[in-house]
């Protein structure tokens, strides 16, 4: 997303000490709102008792000054990102993981699946994050777990979960919610396919996909159903507000599929 001009000169004047990022003038709503749209987009988050926007993962001031040099920051709208409201994420892992599994979450965001994963039911999580700043936050948040790990490949963590080329042993589940929109070179669709490929026999995968998938079609959603049925494919409606709190009305399913026999 470009950044306004105007918005681009209210970061200019923000007071920044250590992890936190202070507004100093005063600002009419609608900017207002843009600034504090580009400042949760970067990684800050109000905090009432700091008066500030503070930083989880990184020195405010660094960050700003990355986005003031670039004139743009990812969104979450940008990326079809929208982080999975806490009883979404219970009800997509509660009854279908056990503690002895090994579950894959491959667009972890902030680590709402992650975190029901390792409370609900404690087991060994792989996860995969594109974003370097909610990257950062998800290790400094899990990273002292031995039963949570950041997926690499080469060394370097995994970028694109399309490129990523799957363990030797497979999963034994895979839990995620992907991205709506075209992300690095594929879909929801693709990641989903992508994903069950890394199963193991009899296996499940749980994900959080746009209602639209289950009556959509054109040859690809058709496709899509097709296959999903032949892995004993469910769909199950969520209510339609229920990504109300995380910035959209967009509707969603769940889809739970098996490991290919």
């Amino acid at each position: 997303m470009k950044i306004d001009t105007k918005v681009l000169e209210v970061l200019s004047t923000l007071e920044c000490k250590d992890r936190s990022a202070r507004i100093t003038t005063q600002l009419d709503r609608k900017l207002y709102t843009a600034v504090n749209k580009v400042l949760e987009a970067c990684g800050g988050k109000w905090n009432r008792k700091a008066q500030a926007h503070v930083f989880a993962d990184i020195a405010a001031q660094e960050r700003i000054e990355e986005v003031l040099l670039s004139g743009e920051v990812e969104t979450s709208r940008d990326v079809g990102w929208f982080p999975t409201p806490p009883d979404v994420a219970r009800e997509l892992v509660e009854g279908y993981i056990r503690s002895s599994d090994r579950v894959l979450e491959p667009s972890a965001g902030d680590g709402a699946l992650v975190s029901a994963l390792m409370v609900h039911q404690p087991c060994l999580v792989y996860a995969i994050e594109r974003d370097e700043h909610r990257r950062k936050a998800l290790e400094s948040r899990f990273g002292h777990c031995s039963l949570f790990t950041i997926l690499t490949q080469d060394q370097a963590p995994i970028l694109d979960f399309m490129c990523y080329r799957g363990p030797i042993e497979p999963f034994d589940a895979v839990i995620m919610n992907p991205p709506f929109t075209r992300v690095g070179t594929g879909n929801h669709l693709d990641h989903v396919q992508h994903a069950h490929g890394m199963l193991r026999a009899e296996g499940i995968l749980r994900a959080i996909l746009p209602v639209s998938v289950r009556f959509r079609l054109d040859k690809r959603h058709v496709a899509f159903r097709k296959w999903a049925g032949e892995h004993d494919g469910t769909f199950e409606n969520l209510p339609e507000d229920a990504f109300r709190k995380s910035g959209t009305l967009v509707s969603t399913c769940i889809l739970s599929l098996r490991g290919s026999r």
